[in-house]
């Protein structure tokens, strides 16, 4: 289908009044903590699309669709892989929003020493700007193959590299670029969430729209399984070790909750609310949302290729599934709305993340060894400096990733690097400074062997995250036992804020012990310190664990029917 004027009207009053929107936040901004983290006053509504505009952007649904076209129903892993954290989100939430950090960096540096915190921005920096590449690359793909451009993979050699040689790539890369670099770089975390929260409707209502016409015209469900290659193309779990089976699987659902705590925008989305419930519900419920989206793209796949076979044809490059798909089954109007949501996919990750790594420089850089002690206004000057750099770098690797899905599965391995130190942090008191440098670097360094020297392929991956995280962990523990203890004040006073709920600040000067009392402690031995969750951490725990089941068990019947 052709883009008509209608789709051109829709998508261009969407887009600038999106724009608009977050531009104009700049009037909340004031300090460091307004435009890093909005001022902490977010409530659960505004925090769910938060971490749910936050978390979801185009190359996801890109890679779902693709995936889902290539090997079907098992193609729902690519991001059902974060299914099983998501309960351990209503837990972890309240833990990162009482250490009372401002960035990712000030959480290593308040734990483990300021030259940890720099290692944790570097690292999270490279994670932040490669994630940005990513979802830039699925998302411009998308919209060409929306507006019937030619979508080729790189022919030409720049400096030594493949290259993308269509102009259309590059004008829409630095138009959709443009627009949330305006409005993020003026309203920081304040316009993220609240154009977050605009884009997110969009994004949910359009998610599910091209799938009923999809169903129609290839006879329903009962199509679809009459018009898939075979039975096991319906199964929720491969026999095939270099897809999704078993082993695969478990995998990813042990690098997810490690993976997250590495990425540079964990502390907006569980700490820019004004309660510790309002962090936990939007980070775990916004998560949720997403994982229902997440079925619509991946039956939209399914019968897409479907629809393909009928025809006689199979897409070259299944990256270019989600596009072809809208643009013939959306009308007109719609197809203008679902490429400005598409659009705004991205925007909504990318202003988010930026803002985040603009802030670990800022906060854990420039203010701590540059020039300490500066106005509030000259530090919201320079992260607003640094985020158009953290893009200029985006937009660099946007250009020379070859394929989405591999380039998502490197992230979340190399953000896990970093994680591992968090959780370290988080559980055990004798984890120190060379621990965490040796969990991150060792894990790193059997990542890059893995990946560039051996080249393992993707039947080896489960092996290759058992590795990345056995040796990490192993390394980071072995180190710290070997190397002198962390400071006592420094893990008291940074325990005693993990365990005391915000709002009884008057707490924090308490010790250890009377913080957290010996009847509150459910394990207190070896170094490990974990205490008993009320029942609301209870409550809601289970109630997460409820939606999951239900979530893998409704789509496996759904199939079925």
């Amino acid at each position: 289908m052709a883009f008509h004027p209608a789709d051109i009207i829709t998508l261009v009053i969407f887009l600038v009044g999106i724009t608009a929107l977050g531009y104009f936040s700049k009037r909340a901004v004031h300090d460091r903590e307004d435009f890093f983290l909005g001022g902490r006053r977010f409530g659960k509504t505004m925090m769910a699309f938060h971490a749910f505009g936050t978390g979801t952007h185009t190359d996801q649904a890109v890679g779902v669709v693709a995936e889902s076209y290539r090997r079907g129903l098992t193609g729902i892993w690519v991001q059902w892989n974060w299914m099983f954290a998501t309960p351990i989100y209503w837990l972890l939430a309240p833990w990162l929003r009482r250490s009372r950090c401002l960035t990712l960096g000030d959480f290593f540096a308040e734990r483990y020493s300021a030259a940890t915190g720099v290692m944790a921005v570097v690292v999270a920096t490279f994670c932040s700007i490669f994630s940005m590449g990513v979802m830039l690359l699925g998302t411009t793909r998308t919209v060409q193959g929306m507006l019937g451009l030619t979508a080729r993979t790189p022919v030409e050699i720049f400096a030594g590299q493949a290259v993308p040689a269509e102009s259309s790539f590059y004008i829409i890369l630095l138009a959709m670029t443009a627009m949330f670099v305006l409005y993020g770089v003026a309203g920081g975390i304040v316009g993220a969430v609240r154009t977050d929260f605009v884009q997110g409707i969009f994004i949910i209502i359009l998610s599910g729209l091209a799938l009923p016409a999809a169903l129609k015209i290839v006879g329903g469900l009962v199509g679809i399984r009459a018009g898939v290659p075979n039975a096991e193309f319906l199964h929720l779990v491969s026999r095939d070790p270099a897809q999704f089976d078993l082993w695969f699987i478990v995998a990813l659902l042990a690098l997810a909750p490690v993976s997250i705590v590495g990425q540079s925008h964990i502390m907006s989305v569980t700490s820019a609310g004004r309660t510790e419930l309002d962090g936990r519900f939007g980070m775990t419920y916004g998560n949720f949302l997403k994982r229902f989206c997440t079925v619509a793209w991946c039956l939209l796949g399914i019968a897409w290729l479907v629809h393909d076979r009928n025809l006689g044809i199979t897409l070259e490059q299944a990256d270019q599934a989600f596009g072809k798909a809208v643009s013939v089954l959306l009308p007109h109007g719609l197809l203008g709305l679902m490429m400005a949501a598409v659009i705004a996919a991205a925007m909504s990750t990318s202003d988010s993340v930026m803002v985040a790594v603009s802030g670990l420089w800022t906060q854990n850089v420039y203010r701590r060894f540059i020039h300490p002690g500066a106005e509030e206004r000259h530090y919201v000057y320079v992260g607003r400096i640094v985020s158009v750099a953290v893009v200029l770098g985006s937009l660099l690797l946007a250009m020379v990733i070859g394929d989405v899905v591999t380039g998502l599965f490197s992230f979340w391995k190399i953000s896990a690097c970093l994680g591992i130190a968090v959780w370290l942090a988080l559980v055990w008191r004798r984890a120190n400074s060379y621990g965490a440098w040796a969990s991150c670097l060792a894990a790193l360094v059997v990542y890059v062997v893995t990946e560039f020297v051996l080249d393992w392929p993707k039947a080896l991956w489960p092996q290759q995250i058992a590795l990345l995280l056995g040796v990490g962990a192993a390394a980071g523990g072995v180190v710290s036992l070997l190397t002198p203890a962390p400071s006592k004040k420094v893990l008291r006073r940074f325990y005693t804020k993990l365990h005391t709920p915000v709002g009884q600040e008057d707490k924090l000067e308490l010790s250890l012990d009377e913080a957290v009392p010996a009847e509150r402690r459910v394990v207190d031995r070896w170094g490990l310190l974990i205490a008993k969750p009320n029942i609301e951490s209870w409550g809601g725990f289970v109630i997460a664990w409820c939606l999951v089941a239900f979530l893998i068990v409704g789509t496996w019947l759904l199939l079925r029917l």
